[in-house]
This record gives C-alpha cells, structure tokens and sequence, in this order.
C-alpha cells in the first residue's frame, strides 16, 4: 500500500458514544463561559461608581458593629443575627478600610448570578438561564442593595442557593443536594430572621410535590435539621424583636405595601418619586408619580411574565415559582404585621430570586421573538434610567453628611455646635466630621410640645444666650413630620435661607435670642 493511500485512507467515523461526550463537553464548557461573563458583567456594573455616595445612616451603623469584638457582634440588639456581621468584621480586618464594606455587597451580589443561572439552566436550558441570569444583572433593586454595606445581598445569595439545590434535591433526592441545602438554608437563617419565609415555603413544597413517606424522607430530615440548628438564635430573637417592635416610624403591610413590592424591582427606589419625596406624599400622589413607570415597564413585565408561565416546561414548575413569588411577599407582610414590626420592603429582596427566572423563561421562550425581544430593550432603558438617577440626581441619593461634612470643616465658623434633626441621622454626621465635633442628637421625633421643648431645652444647653450654631436640617417626614419644630425654630432662633444644601440635607445658620 503506497504512503499516498495511507494519507488519503478515511477516519473511521466517531462513535456515537463519542459523539454525545464531545457534545456533552461542549454544552458544560458554554454554561461555564456563559455564566463566567454575566458574573463578571454583573460585578463590574455593582462596583461602577461604588462609592460616589456618601454611606448612609444604616451602612454606619452596621460599621459600628462590625468593628466590635465578636462577642459584642453576636449579642448586639440590632434586629438581624450575626452572619452578616461576623463576616464583614473579618472584611474590614483584612482591608483595613470602611470603603471595602461595599465591596464585599457587591462580590456577594455578583456570587447570586451563577446560583440564578444554575436555577434558571433547570427550567429551561441554556437561553433561560442566560436570560435570568442577565436580568439578575441589570435589575435596579438588586444593584442598589449590592451597593450598600448590608446584609441584603448576602440574604439573596444564600436564598438563591437554598432554592438551586432544594430544586436538585427534589428533582434528583440525592444526599449531597440534601446537605447542600441544609447547609445554605442554615447560614440564611443565621444571616435574616425572615430567612424562614424561604424555608416554610421550600417545605409546603415538599409535602405537596413528595406526599409518599419514603421519598419525603430525606427532604424532611434536611428541614428538621435546620430547624435544631437554628435554635441557638431564639436567645437573640427577643432582643432583636424588641428593638423592631419600638421603632417609631413602622409601615405596615397592605395592598398598597405588596403592589409597591414589586415595582420597587425594577425601579430600584430611583425612577418616579424618591423615597424621600413619597414619605412627604398621599397614597394618590404617589400612584400618579409612578404610574408613567409601572405602565411603561409594567406591560413589558406582563407580556414576558405570562410568556414565562405558559411555557414552562411543567405545571410543577409554574406552581414553584408562582408560590415562591407569591407567597413569599404575603407571608412576610403577615409575619411582619402579626410581630408588630411592620412590613420593610427590603426583608422581600429575596423574591426576585424566582421573578427573574419566570421572566428569563419568557424572555427566551416566548412564542413572539419580536415582542419579548422588544420587552427586554425597553426593560433595558429602564434599568439604565435607574442608575443613572441613583448616582446622578440628588433626588435619589443617600443624604450627602459627607460633603456637609467637608462644607462645615472648611467652613470658618466650625467650632459652632452643630444640631441635627431628625435626630437619628447624628451619627451619620458625626461620622464623617469626626472625633473632633460632637454634634448634638435632637429628638428622632418632634410632633408634640414635649418633644419641642426637649429641643428648646439642648439648643440653650449647647449654644448659650447669643451664640450662633449650626442646624442640619434632614429626614424631616420623620423627624419634624407636621413642621412644628422648624416653624418654632425660626421664630425663635432667626434662622433664616439655607446657608447650603445637599441631597437630602439643608444647613441652616442660627443664633439663639439673647
């Protein structure tokens, strides 16, 4: 046989053994790749622009307790466990800097993604979970937690973890699902008391889907389990309770509460009116000022949400995800309302855990490409939208104590006293002018003559007959709700225009009557 023959001799065609590994190892190195790019794109957009605002009064108080020991962290009254806390403590050890507080939200929040994606590549395949997975992304509400010192993103992660391998663990029951499960559910409870809203529901689906005891077996073992290792936390819950159960300016659950829920997904608390703004307006007021933003990405919302629905590929999974959407919401405004805490939009961040998987479904399986394509632009914009007037419009921002701060410093009457109201923002102020101010806390809450003379009674104390100081002036819809306090203010201590204002901050000059 010439070499000619033996060069042109044809391969023996693959096996289709071969054929389905080579194509199996294909598929996992696309998912990889695909979920690697959303991560990261996901990371970028959460650290874009990270610290442009100054920390919020929540942020500083969740510094101050992370830069305690560890014994005061898993004691202290601050209405969550000490997951987040214990975890940031050691954040801040290594990196030396608060700044590096939001870094960590951010990694946490971009760590959601493959979880979302592993979720979504169960119910639909690649598209789906490309699809969920970049609405992940984008989604204002997610990326506003995500950059924030809070524990919210490291509530939604360990609740998309709990979801990804519960969903494993009953459409597979085997033992290593089960412990993963067991493992995340757990660090969710110890990370959010209202962690057990994902649990009850993960059970009630588990009696109805596995009503047979032999393969109810090894979900309620896992379940039961969760159960004894979070015991340990009903000797903080009390403490914790009590501090939300006192707080003075508590919301409670209604239909306007739930419907807000869900819109406050894809608006991110920046498009319509502010937050700030809707303290200070009537429940028509605030329909009107969202309504232009509900209709507009409420229709892309619907067309993509029934889309997702009807082609899921089983009604088990429909039933999944609606009663996690669902239930979800209405079981922590229950809760809410029956503890006497209140309803906290924020204890819902996990929902959209579920949500952006019934619309990645429509977004990739919809029988209408032009439509869906159509639902996802407009989506887009108004994702886009939200950003920019998070870190663009004072409206929007977190009140700036930090370039008050650096106005009161380079100011030349700063050794003035300084007054704040509402009187729970002090920290914030005094955290950025630092050791060398005390300003002075007014009441959290002036709405009665006697809280107005507790004030009266701090301002002669620190700024005598004749002396000029300092009011700033913020969050007045809880601090000075009726007005009371600054009306008597300005009789009283010619307090004139704002000498400076900042987003959500007005810096008054006054001088107490002689």
């Amino acid at each position: 046989m010439s070499l000619a023959a033996v060069i042109d001799r044809p391969k023996p065609a693959p096996s289709s053994e071969s054929a389905k590994a080579d194509e199996t190892r294909s598929q996992a190195w696309r998912q990889w790749i695909g979920a690697a790019c959303v991560t990261l794109a996901a990371l970028a957009i959460r650290l874009a622009l990270i610290s442009h605002q100054s920390f919020s009064m929540d942020e500083i108080s969740e510094l101050a307790i992370a830069h305690g020991d560890l014994e005061s962290i898993v004691w202290e009254p601050d209405g969550f466990p000490p997951l987040y806390h214990v975890l940031l403590h050691g954040w801040l050890k290594l990196w030396g800097s608060d700044s590096a507080a939001r870094w960590l939200s951010a990694i946490l929040g971009a760590a959601t993604v493959p979880f979302v994606w592993l979720i979504g590549q169960q119910v639909g395949g690649f598209r789906t979970a490309l699809a969920s997975s970049l609405l992940l992304a984008l989604l204002p509400i997610h990326v506003y937690y995500c950059q924030e010192a809070r524990a919210y993103p490291l509530y939604a992660l360990l609740a998309a973890a709990t979801l990804c391998y519960f969903f494993r663990a009953m459409d597979g029951d085997r033992r290593r699902d089960w412990a993963w499960y067991l493992l995340a559910s757990t660090l969710g409870m110890y990370c959010h008391y209202y962690f057990a809203s994902v649990i009850v529901l993960a059970g009630l689906l588990l009696l109805v889907e596995r009503r047979a005891w032999p393969r109810l077996r090894r979900g309620l073992t896992a379940n039961v389990l969760v159960v004894i290792a979070s015991l340990p936390l009903l000797w903080l819950l009390k403490s914790d309770l009590d501090l939300q159960t006192d707080y003075f300016a508590k919301a409670w659950f209604g239909l306007r509460e739930f419907a807000f829920t869900y819109l406050s997904m894809f608006t991110g608390f920046t498009l319509g009116p502010s937050l700030r703004e809707m303290h200070l307006m009537s429940t028509s007021q605030i329909v009107r000022g969202l309504l232009p933003w509900a209709a507009t990405l409420g229709a892309s919302i619907a067309f993509l949400g029934c889309a997702g629905l009807a082609t899921m590929p089983s009604a088990r999974w429909r039933v999944r995800l609606m009663l996690l959407t669902l239930g979800s919401v209405l079981l922590l405004g229950v809760i809410g309302n029956l503890a006497n805490v209140g309803y906290i939009v924020r204890y819902s961040s996990w929902v959209v855990i579920p949500v952006v998987v019934i619309l990645g479904q429509g977004l990739a399986m919809a029988r209408q490409r032009q439509f869906a394509i159509a639902c996802g632009v407009i989506l887009t914009v108004g994702f886009a939208a939200a950003f920019y007037n998070h870190h663009f419009r004072d409206a929007y921002a977190t009140e700036d104590c930090r370039r008050l701060a650096e106005y009161l410093s380079a100011s030349p009457d700063r050794k003035l006293p300084v007054f704040v109201s509402s009187g729970y923002m002090v920290h914030a102020v005094a955290y950025y002018l630092g050791d060398a101010w005390a300003p002075v806390q007014l009441p959290n809450k002036i709405d009665d003559d006697a809280a107005l003379k507790t004030a009266r009674e701090l301002i002669a104390h620190h700024a005598p007959a004749g002396q000029p100081f300092w009011l700033v002036y913020t969050r007045e819809f809880h601090g000075d709700p009726r007005g009371i306090f600054f009306e008597a203010a300005r009789a009283r201590y010619e307090i004139g225009q704002p000498q400076a204002r900042f987003a959500g901050i007005a810096l008054y000059r006054g001088q107490a009557a002689h």
